[in-house]
């Protein structure tokens, strides 16, 4: 009948703009990808004495050069490429042996993220969880703990029940645990983490196999070789 059309009618409405959205998002997405990567091969070749770049110039300095490009407001119309950047150079500085450089980029990242999402927000997430990363390696486990704590709540907030970013989240958490020498609070997690995993992709996946070797490696660290 005629309110069946409607019904019809309006969700198919409903369906197209939510598709153009989703357009919108990825081209949105594109495009941030696109300047990120332009702008540090950019940076790079000042390293690089074979596309015009200086001798004397380290991988180092050239993203120092960047970011100081960076902080001078050269994204701040688009705070997501901005926060993009600060990873991709602090990812290159990790890389290079420079944690804390590169602690400093992925909080500055994380403060970007915040301002855009104040809530909840998976990007959010993942950005603490790589502050905690490096604060793990530079030994500060007190604080890689603490973020790690509040990155898997916003997700579990965020996607209640199975989900790869809850059980990537528990793998964080788990391994400053370890660190920390704490495996015993870490095996429920992992085996959290585990059991997440196999439901959501089967028990022949990559991720699962990931996850029995860091389950197997906590659980040799409490004694139950």
């Amino acid at each position: 009948g005629f309110g069946t059309a409607l019904v019809q009618r309006n969700e198919a409405v409903r369906q197209a703009a939510l598709a153009q959205r989703r357009a919108a998002e990825e081209a949105r997405a594109r495009s941030r990808l696109e300047a990120v990567s332009g702008f540090v091969v950019k940076s790079l070749r000042a390293s690089d004495p074979n596309q015009g770049g200086s001798q004397d110039t380290t991988i180092s300095q050239a993203m120092a050069n960047a970011v100081k490009e960076i902080e001078g407001g050269a994204f701040k119309e688009d705070p997501e490429t901005e926060a993009g950047l600060y990873e991709t150079i602090a990812d290159i500085l990790l890389n290079n042996g420079k944690e804390a450089d590169a602690l400093r980029l992925f909080q500055h990242a994380l403060e970007v993220r915040k301002r855009v999402h104040p809530g909840d927000h998976v990007d959010v997430a993942r950005s603490m969880n790589r502050v905690a990363r490096v604060q793990r390696e530079l030994g500060d486990l007190a604080a890689a703990e603490s973020l790690s704590r509040k990155a898997l709540a916003m997700l579990r907030r965020l996607f209640p029940g199975d989900h790869a970013e809850v059980a990537a989240g528990l793998n964080y958490l788990a391994y400053t645990l370890t660190d920390f020498g704490r495996p015993a609070e870490a095996e429920p997690l992992l085996r959290e983490a585990l059991e997440m995993s196999q439901r959501l992709s089967g028990p022949e996946s990559e991720e699962v196999a990931e996850e029995m070797t860091t389950l197997a490696w906590a659980l040799n660290n409490i004694g139950r070789t």
